[in-house]
């Protein structure tokens, strides 16, 4: 994140006799760093990649070598990129409300992926949305109770989603 850390990584890899490379580095987009702050609440995103072919990486799929960038972007921009069981698993006690902070847990009660959970960061829209859903919940200050309740006030599962999201369009 700053220049004495970059100097660090660049003395490093001097070190070891080895070649680095800064992913991701659109975010630093001047064009990215002004959206970024924005409330933003797409309904539709479509990407086009607009430069012409090149060979050089064929030994990788195409989303990995050139949409992963896109992707990235798209994700930082709209929230947390969370997939469906992991907001179905998520309890109260998972966010932290002044930070915005959700804290996925792994494992079949997580619904996260993987070994480990993950932290993930709401933005604008989001904290507002869920700060006014919370507020109107008699068990918010339950660290244990579910995050997002679907029929009868029980905990929320896929295919209640599922109707939700097919609802709201």
């Amino acid at each position: 994140n700053t220049m004495e850390e970059a100097k660090t990584l660049v003395k490093l890899a001097k070190e070891a006799n080895i070649k680095f490379q800064v992913g991701h580095v659109e975010r630093f987009n001047p064009a990215f760093l002004a959206l970024k702050d924005q409330v933003l609440e797409p309904m539709f995103i479509e990407v086009h990649r607009l430069a012409q072919f090149n060979p050089r990486g064929t030994d990788v799929s195409v989303i990995l070598d050139l949409m992963i960038h896109d992707i990235d972007i798209i994700l930082a921009l709209v929230d947390t990129g969370l997939r469906a069981g992991e907001l179905c698993a998520l309890n109260i006690g998972d966010y932290m409300e002044k930070t915005g902070r959700l804290e996925v847990k792994h494992g079949p009660s997580g619904g996260s992926k993987g070994q480990k959970g993950r932290i993930v960061y709401l933005g604008k829209a989001a904290k507002r949305a869920l700060w006014h859903y919370l507020a109107k919940r008699e068990d918010r200050a339950d660290p244990d109770a579910p995050m997002f309740l679907g029929h009868n006030n029980r905990r929320m599962d896929r295919d209640v989603l599922r109707q939700v999201l097919k609802k709201i369009g």
